[in-house]
């Protein structure tokens, strides 16, 4: 039968125990001892890890529990989560068994650890007071950990007010990884300043249902996640510079934007598919150095005459190409690629498909139907 090291490391995905420096396997005596080893006929140095926690939930197995170093009761499981991040070492994990926790206070990350459940579908905390789920950061520049494989509900049929991951300024290169972040009365994910998440990611998660927001300041790469249903904007960045936002899948927006900054600068925006919105993409407040490209934008959920699939307001120095447009019959007045205040000031519009089956999109400030545009924007059509 294996140790509870060895089971967790399977169970993490981490594999064997290896040195930092030469990839050769460390022994359970070696990984536990201190100070410098000779491993492989050549001297190492001090190995680097991290140390590991284990918290059961109050529903977990029985061999769970029996594994665990802290065990929760369901009630105030903050605190039991929270004692195991305090322990481990920089670098460490904080591994969270299958079940439900539930949580009464805010749980907070101030170094750089891991907290890690056993899968979205199996591992969920559930927010049971008005307040943000977890904190991340402590406003000082930090290079922290992450979190991944759990699901976050915020639970907002009965909680007013709380956001799922709130990042402190100047916390960085954080991995957030197969996370379900949902129902929170606030938003998904919210950074405090235009710095909180520079150098950090978010991929391969759910971001659902969440009031005011699916990501707001937070995070530099936003890449291959689901959003639904969040209200205001999937996206939103403000006074940010230098993201990434691709492969993104957003739905049932409704009334909803699905990427919207604001006076920000450096944004790659590219192959993400956006459906039933009220606006596809919005850059405004003087936005610059854009890249828009490769999106797909379908389908409007109502008649109102202000949806836009693009639109380009007192923005410049921007290529939006080759993105494709389509809208729902029998919806019209609807744009497809709109601009306003000088729009065009080193701008370059080319080779977007746009294709209404009600209308040709001939609106001012917009891109008729199936129309090539190259360096010259053209303000009536």
């Amino acid at each position: 039968m294996c140790n509870r090291r060895e089971f967790l490391f399977g169970v993490l995905g981490l594999g064997v125990l290896q040195h930092n420096s030469i990839g050769s396997i460390l022994s359970q005596s070696e990984y536990e001892s201190t100070g410098s080893h000779l491993i492989g006929g050549v001297a190492s140095t001090n190995i680097v890890r991290g140390s590991i926690a284990v918290v059961a939930a109050s529903d977990a197995s029985a061999i769970e529990r029996a594994q665990a170093d802290y065990t929760c009761d369901g009630t105030a499981d903050e605190v039991q989560i929270q004692a195991a991040i305090n322990s481990v070492s920089a670098g460490g994990v904080v591994f969270l068994s299958t079940g439900s926790f539930y949580t009464s206070a805010t749980i907070t990350i101030t170094t750089p650890i891991t907290l890690v459940g056993s899968g979205f579908n199996v591992t969920g905390i559930n927010l049971r007071f008005n307040g943000d789920m977890v904190s991340i950061g402590s406003g000082s520049y930090q290079t922290l950990g992450g979190i991944r494989d759990m699901a976050l509900d915020g639970n907002k049929a009965t909680q007013t007010s709380g956001s799922g991951l709130n990042i402190a300024n100047n916390a960085r290169y954080l991995d957030f990884n197969r996370l379900i972040i949902r129902n929170f009365a606030e938003y998904g994910i919210y950074g405090n300043n235009s710095n909180a998440g520079a150098q950090s990611w978010i991929t391969h998660s759910l971001i659902s249902g969440n009031t005011l927001g699916g990501i707001r300041f937070a995070i530099q790469y936003i890449n291959d996640n689901v959003f639904a249903g969040n209200g205001v904007a999937q996206i939103n960045g403000t006074s940010t510079d230098e993201r990434l936002i691709s492969g993104n899948h957003m739905m049932d927006l409704q009334t909803a934007i699905g990427i919207d900054i604001y006076s920000s600068s450096q944004y790659r925006i590219v192959n993400n598919y956006i459906v039933d919105c009220n606006m596809g993409i919005r850059c405004r407040g003087g936005c610059h150095s854009l890249t828009i490209t490769g999106n797909q934008i379908t389908g409007f959920s109502s008649t109102d005459a202000g949806q836009i699939a693009i639109n380009i307001d007192d923005a410049y120095d921007a290529i939006v190409v080759n993105n494709i447009i389509e809208t729902k019959a029998p919806y019209v007045g609807l744009y497809g690629i709109y601009a306003t205040r000088d729009p065009g000031l080193r701008t370059v519009i080319d080779n977007n498909i746009i294709n209404d089956s009600a209308q040709a999109l001939t609106a001012k400030y917009s891109v008729p139907e199936s129309t090539h545009i190259g360096n010259q924007w053209v303000e009536d059509y």
